[in-house]
């Protein structure tokens, strides 16, 4: 029985892998997703304070909830990637990081919150993005840019790509001191004089060397801004208090090269791959991850094409959730007892043809999310 529900699964699958077009419809908001962890000391806090740790209740390719805080231990660091804009994000070690909103439209937006260490966005352009601590704000559009938080003594921006208006304000939010800080140029909420300046591979390396992304790609980020030669306005010294980051309109992208420390794109074999999983997501809907039904956690894979044949317009669900093996299916769950992938095997199987018909037709139906005239 195995053999025939896997082959069945097979007929169905290989077809719409060969004939999906277009890519899947954009979903109304943006999504942040858990994209890569290198380690294992990492734990989500949801907005209703249950926690979830990797491994046990969130999973690579997961979505992360918004009002939830991903903190990573000394050991492991992590890539987000926002969906569909494409924006991603690298939180070092040791850095606690909330999601405190996502935007539905071009005119809000996405919220985070850095309570303490590292984190490198390189934010797609055409979205708003805001990204704040106790002692600094950074509102930004389509910037490459690094920012360390060590509250009370430092709030350290360098900026790859783009243009930044960094303000420094007051604990009423008044405006102390304000300095643009170009490609190349860095500052400090927290520095005796408060002033952009040019910093070197050296500077970099030193506060931002594992910031460099090791599975997601740069250069997959859309319309990423460019270097933009800075015309830094004089501002007076002021004592450190917070400050608030705001991006200028980005320029067509230049190549930088990485600094020294700090990882360039991947190649290879992890570009390929990227690709491909890439092309899978986009285009036939392909999701993986983990699912929590009736507080029992189960793994799921799920592939969602688009089909077009001859003037009909076919979406499909095709969904697999499993205990711990997703190539046998008596390890797939069973809503109530039933299988969906059955297709009416037993009933017809055991001689009962007209309810074997019956659940063929529901199965069938499950899979299939629309069905429209072109």
């Amino acid at each position: 029985m195995k053999r025939i529900l896997f082959g069945l699964l097979i007929l169905i699958l290989v077809p719409a892998l060969a004939a999906a077009q277009g890519s899947k419809p954009a979903a109304a908001g943006q999504k942040l997703f858990l994209e890569f962890v290198d380690g294992g000391e990492l734990t989500i806090t949801t907005a209703d304070k249950s926690q979830l740790k990797l491994g046990v209740g969130i999973f690579e390719g997961d979505e992360v909830p918004v009002g939830a805080t991903i903190a990573t231990g000394a050991g492991t660091s992590a890539e987000l990637k926002l969906k569909p804009n494409g924006t991603i994000i690298k939180l070092a070690k040791s850095t606690s990081f909330t999601v405190k909103g996502l935007a539905s439209s071009p005119k809000e937006k996405n919220a985070f919150a850095l309570a303490a260490g590292k984190i490198r966005a390189v934010a797609s352009k055409g979205a708003q993005y805001e990204i704040s601590s106790k002692s600094a704000v950074c509102a930004v559009r389509g910037t490459d840019f690094s920012f360390a938080v060590d509250e009370g003594s430092k709030a350290v921006l360098m900026v790859a790509k783009g243009l930044v208006q960094f303000d420094k304000t007051d604990d009423a939010g008044a405006v102390l001191g304000s300095i643009p800080v170009g490609a190349g140029q860095a500052a400090d909420a927290f520095a005796a004089s408060f002033a952009s300046f040019k910093y070197s591979a050296e500077q970099f390396a030193e506060q931002f060397n594992d910031v460099g992304f090791q599975k997601l790609l740069e250069t997959d980020v859309p319309e990423r801004a460019p270097e933009a030669a800075p015309e830094p306005a004089p501002a007076k010294a002021a004592e450190p208090q917070a400050a608030t980051v705001v991006a200028a309109p980005p320029a067509p992208p230049a190549e930088q090269a990485p600094a020294e420390g700090q990882k360039g794109p991947a190649t290879g074999s992890a570009t390929a791959e990227s690709g491909l999983m890439k092309w899978m997501r986009e285009a036939l809907g392909f999701e993986i991850g983990s699912v929590t039904i009736n507080e029992n956690t189960y793994s799921k894979a799920v592939i969602q094409p688009n089909l077009q044949l001859g003037k009909a317009k076919i979406g499909l669900y095709l969904p697999i959730i499993y205990s711990s093996d997703l190539f046998d299916p008596e390890d797939w769950y069973k809503p109530s007892g039933n299988n969906e992938w059955d297709f009416g095997y037993a009933k017809i199987h055991d001689g009962r043809y007209l309810p074997g018909a019956g659940d063929l037709l529901t199965d069938l139906a499950l899979q299939l999310k629309y069905l429209q005239s072109v």
